[in-house]
Formats: structure tokens, C-alpha cells, sequence
């Protein structure tokens, strides 16, 4: 039983992210304006008639734009390597309802009162992009004096920052400072994932938080009742690093659940490696490391690539799920290995 840790690492991201994302994606903003304009005028100076001529035009321009935009922004301002069709279809389902609001309008503009197409299509275009970028940067705006004051506080006078007091994230309001004390990784930030298998390698709990997490032995309370209500599943035996130990710990698994955490007192572990069965346990636990880097890596992802504690969620959701019924795959496929030996 083990945490996943910090879903996403920190440097200086933000100043890499405006010195070398921003002009790129000017540049691509300003290529994406030269297509829709040039395929509108093109397609509305053809030798074709209809009653909603600008409209169609508008439409079939901007759905131009919108291509063009989406591929080079992914392959040259950030570079994604998320899989293409999710992230497609997020995209176009951004820009649909702008689409037929802006085709609309050029409609009204140049099809019913007849006025000049190209003002009208820089007019409307020009107000639908500025309200577009209002969208997309009221957030950063609004947390504008918060960073600075922090920049001050922490670079120029050389004071501590509160945790709570930070912004660790300009889009993401429930990332948290997560101390892990460890020589690669001493502090990292993101949200905590509390992991919980069986010895077969089947995850059989698992909790995201949202807020930021609490110490490792005030988890097991919920564990224990998210595993036996919840999923059904009643503990005999629990074991864990020495994190999760606490007197209130070994108070609630008393008689009911053989307690094989492993103790914070020297003297306590001394006495309890004695016992052959602890030690077995603690091996046992020992590899939910590699099970740890195995979702990671294989099955979540890291970082992961999901803005939003929701969509972080149901990402660790479905990679879980994934996960389980590759051992379960596995599981089978060394059972039937086992009876041909």
C-alpha cells in the first residue's frame, strides 16, 4: 500500500512556457487568419450561387482554420503527444458552436443586407478572436498581482511562501505542494493518488484527492471503508510502509485485521522482524514500487496529461481499470502455464 506522488513536476515551467510557447502560437494564430480569409474570398469569388452563399463560405473557411490551427498547433507550438483523436475531438467541439455563431452573422451581414463581404468577415472575425483570447486569458489575468507578489516575496526578498498562499498552477487551482523527503524528488506538486493492492498485483483501492492529502496513517480509515462497504472486500491481513503506522492505526485494526505495517519505533521493527511472516509481508511491499511506476508510466502516464482534478480522476479511472485486466490476462496466462509444467 503506497502513494503516488506529484502527477506533475515543477521548475520553471511558466517562464519557458510564455518565452518559447507564446510566439508560437502568435505565429500560428496569424497563419490560421491568413487561410480562413484567403479560402472565404476564394470560394465566395467561384462562380457558384446560393441563397446563404457567405454563410456556407464562412463555414467551410473556418472549418479550414480550425484544421489548420489544431495541427500546427500540436506539432509546433506545444508539441503534444497526447493521442490525436481524443484531443481532435476535444478541439472541434471548442470551436462548433463559434463556427455557426460567426457563419450566422456573415449571413445576416452579407447574404440579407447586402453589405461589403470582406469588412464584414474581418468585423465579425475580429470581435469573435478577441472574445475567444478574453476567454482564454481572464484566467491568467485575474491571478496576475497573486504571482507577482509571490515572484517578490519568494525571488527578490527571500521569504517563505505560505503552501496556501501559493499558485502552483495558472489552470489548475487544486494542485498542492507535496512533500515527499526523497533525494530525487524532494518536493513535488500535484494531487496525491493512494494506491492499495493485493498480493496478486490487483488494485483493489484507489482514491485521488482533491484537496491537498492528509498524513499517510489518516488514510487508512477511509481505505478500510471504501474497501469493506464500497467494493465488498474484507481485509485479513494489511501491510505498508512505516508512513501509515500510528497508535490510532494499530487501535483500529486491533483483533479484526493482523496488522503487518511497519512500525516507526527502532525497537518495535527489531522485535517485529523477528517474526517470519512480517518479513515475508515486507517483501511483499517492497513491490509495490515497481506496481507504483508500472501505472505510471504504462498506464496513467507522467506527467499526466489532463488539465482539471475531474478529468485527472477519471484518467486514473480508466488507467486502474486497464490495469487490472492486464493482470487479470496475466493471471490466467500463469495459471494455464503452471498446469502444463
Amino acid at each position: 500500500m503506497r502513494r503516488l506522488l506529484g502527477l506533475r513536476r515543477w521548475g520553471s515551467s511558466l517562464v519557458r512556457e510564455f518565452d518559447g510557447k507564446f510566439p508560437r502560437f502568435l505565429a500560428v494564430g496569424f497563419s490560421n487568419f491568413v487561410v480562413s480569409f484567403t479560402v472565404f474570398r476564394v470560394l465566395l469569388a467561384l462562380p457558384w450561387s446560393s441563397q446563404f452563399k457567405a454563410s456556407l463560405c464562412q463555414l467551410a473557411s473556418y472549418g479550414a482554420g480550425t484544421v489548420w490551427s489544431f495541427i500546427w498547433n500540436r506539432r509546433f507550438t506545444f508539441r503534444s503527444t497526447e493521442p490525436i483523436l481524443g484531443q481532435a475531438l476535444r478541439f472541434v467541439s471548442l470551436q462548433a458552436s463559434l463556427a455557426l455563431v460567426t457563419a450566422s452573422l456573415i449571413g445576416l451581414s452579407v447574404d440579407i443586407l447586402e453589405l461589403p463581404p470582406t469588412p464584414s468577415w474581418l468585423a465579425i472575425m475580429g470581435v469573435a478572436t478577441i472574445v475567444m483570447l478574453e476567454k482564454k486569458f481572464t484566467v491568467i489575468l485575474e491571478q496576475i498581482d497573486t504571482v507577482i507578489r509571490q515572484a517578490h516575496e519568494r525571488i527578490i526578498g527571500e521569504r517563505r511562501v505560505k503552501s496556501k498562499d501559493k499558485i502552483l498552477s495558472l489552470y489548475e487551482s487544486d494542485m498542492h505542494v507535496i512533500v515527499r523527503g526523497k533525494s530525487d524528488a524532494e518536493v513535488e506538486f500535484g494531487n496525491t493518488l493512494f494506491l492499495a493492492e493485493q498480493a496478486n498485483g490487483l488494485i483493489i483501492d484507489w482514491h485521488l484527492y482533491k484537496d491537498q492529502a492528509p498524513a499517510d496513517s489518516r488514510m487508512i480509515p477511509d481505505h478500510l471503508e471504501r474497501t469493506e462497504k464500497e467494493n465488498g472486500i474484507h481485509l485479513n491481513k494489511l501491510a505498508g510502509d512505516r508512513g501509515f503506522d500510528s497508535a490510532a492505526v494499530a487501535q483500529l485494526l486491533a483483533e479484526k485485521i493482523q496488522n503487518n505495517i511497519c512500525p516507526r519505533n527502532i525497537q518495535a521493527l527489531s522485535e517485529r522482524l523477528q517474526d517470519e511472516e512480517f518479513r515475508a509481508h515486507q517483501r511483499r511491499r517492497a513491490q509495490t514500487e515497481a506496481r507504483i511506476a508500472i501505472i505510471m508510466h504504462c498506464f496513467v502516464g507522467n506527467p499526466a496529461r489532463k488539465w482539471g482534478y475531474t478529468n485527472k480522476a477519471r484518467l486514473c479511472a480508466w488507467g486502474i481499470l486497464a490495469h487490472n485486466l492486464w493482470v487479470l490476462a496475466r493471471l490466467a496466462q500463469q495459471q494455464t502455464q503452471d498446469q502444463a509444467a
